[in-house]
């Protein structure tokens, strides 16, 4: 009897086990069939959406490289849009470009270098100064690169290009020891405050801080010059004047971080 019952008992338990085996294989049946046609829809999809023939069958197709134009950009553009994008309006653009040209433009070596490897492309003056302005208004990289047609790493070659070309070009000196000058600033000052009666102002001054890594002393002789305390972060301090306009009069970025901005030196040792 209790045979019976242990032959009984492996029958029924036998019989589960194959239906659970049942189960999942239709469940991985299932699972395969959707995973087909999901393949099977991308592949209709996939000329479309991906032109260059990239995928995992077939070789690889170069992109046609479209070259970046800076008159059809600017065609583009309206006045407003201009100078919303890079901060400048187009013949204040053109003015800076005009300062810096000869540090932006090739010579016929290093053009040829560029021909090479940049598909036949050399980037203009104005693009390379549009791409530092662009950047310097909050641009992102991966933007610009899409946008200019230009490498990842060639944004940043861009940015520090210009920068320099543009310290060396534009020299800014407050006008301490020229009271003409000075009286003229103060009238804008005053002609721009409710009923003119502001009077005195020849700047409006503030600084910034650029936050940056941690610095030691194989880099400065003294790491903690760079070190704000109340926001516990290493940063460069960058302390500027402008005018009634908006234009910068003076500007230093070597200076202490715990220095006021009211104990700004405009004549410094």
């Amino acid at each position: 009897m209790e045979d019976a019952n242990d032959r009984c008992d492996e029958w029924w338990s036998g019989d589960g086990d194959l239906a659970a085996e049942d189960s999942l294989r239709d469940a991985s049946l299932a699972a395969a069939a959707i995973s087909r046609r999901r393949s099977a829809g991308l592949g209709y999809l996939l000329p479309d959406l991906v032109p260059d023939g990239r995928g995992p069958q077939g070789k690889k197709a170069r992109r046609e490289q479209i070259p970046f134009t800076w008159d059809a950009h600017v065609m583009l553009l309206t006045e407003e849009e201009f100078k919303r994008r890079y901060r400048l309006d187009f013949d204040s653009f053109n003015e800076l470009l005009e300062k810096i040209r000869p540090a932006l433009e090739l010579s016929p070596k290093e053009e040829l270098q560029s021909k090479r490897g940049n598909f036949g492309i050399v980037v203009s003056a104005e693009v390379k100064l549009a791409i530092c302005l662009r950047y310097l208004a909050g641009g992102d990289v991966l933007d610009l690169k899409l946008i200019y047609h230009v490498g990842r790493n060639y944004v940043y070659d861009c940015v520090y290009l210009c920068i320099d070309a543009i310290n060396k070009a534009l020299v800014i000196n407050f006008p301490i020891d020229d009271p003409e000058k000075l009286q003229q600033m103060e009238a804008e000052f005053r002609a721009a405050s409710r009923g003119g009666i502001w009077a005195g102002q020849v700047g409006a001054i503030d600084g910034v801080h650029f936050a940056m890594r941690g610095v030691g002393t194989k880099d400065v002789p003294d790491p903690m010059k760079y070190h704000v305390a109340r926001k516990d972060e290493y940063a460069l301090l960058c302390i500027a004047i402008c005018d009634a306009h908006r234009r910068f009069t003076y500007y230093d970025p070597d200076l202490g971080l715990h220095r006021f901005d009211s104990c700004l030196p405009l004549v410094r040792p």
